[in-house]
């Protein structure tokens, strides 16, 4: 089912691929890789609440389906789904998982739930294992300037701008603070 469903998105037929995904959900249940194949097309097909839905199921068969998970909790912050990534992840965490992208998604969750002692305690764990990642330092950099952190925001921003020196925003940022 995998395979044809895939065919049929190289074709540009993501209707007939979902189709086919679900097809192999009915026959292989514990077929987690389906469901988020199925959640991803779903995705695309801009269905939220069926992709929501898959993910969900592919969770269920087995908790510590990263991939899964992280997409989920992704799907929730786009939303702007706060506390279903916060419910999440406390789930997936009450079950023995753990992975590092987890204070990411809640650092951005209490940001989003004003949350702010939350979410900064959040970002400085997720600060240890992305302190290289250019789309975590630039998220973070913003939430230390909203909160008033400026010396811990305009080291971030020169950690930015050190990778990328052209850069008027945080040229402008730094200039500010």
């Amino acid at each position: 089912y995998m395979y044809l469903a895939m065919a049929y998105e190289e074709n540009q037929n993501l209707e007939k691929a979902l189709e086919i995904a679900e097809e192999g959900m009915k026959e292989d249940p514990f077929n987690k890789e389906i469901f988020l194949y199925g959640a991803e097309i779903a995705g695309k097909l801009g269905n939220t609440e069926k992709s929501i839905k898959l993910l969900s199921e592919a969770i269920a068969i087995d908790p510590g389906y990263l991939e899964a998970t992280l997409t989920l909790g992704k799907i929730y912050l786009h939303e702007e789904m706060f506390d279903d990534v916060v419910d999440l992840v406390s789930s997936v965490r009450g079950m023995g998982e753990d992975d590092p992208q987890f204070n990411w998604l809640l650092a951005s969750a209490y940001a989003g739930l004003e949350e702010y002692s939350e979410a900064l305690s959040c970002y400085k764990e997720a600060y240890e294992f992305f302190a290289d990642n250019l789309d975590f330092l630039h998220e973070y950099g913003y939430f230390l300037l909203e909160d008033s952190k400026f010396e811990e925001a305009r080291s971030i921003f020169k950690k930015l701008l050190a990778e990328d020196p052209s850069n008027d925003e945080y040229i402008d940022i730094l200039e500010r603070i």
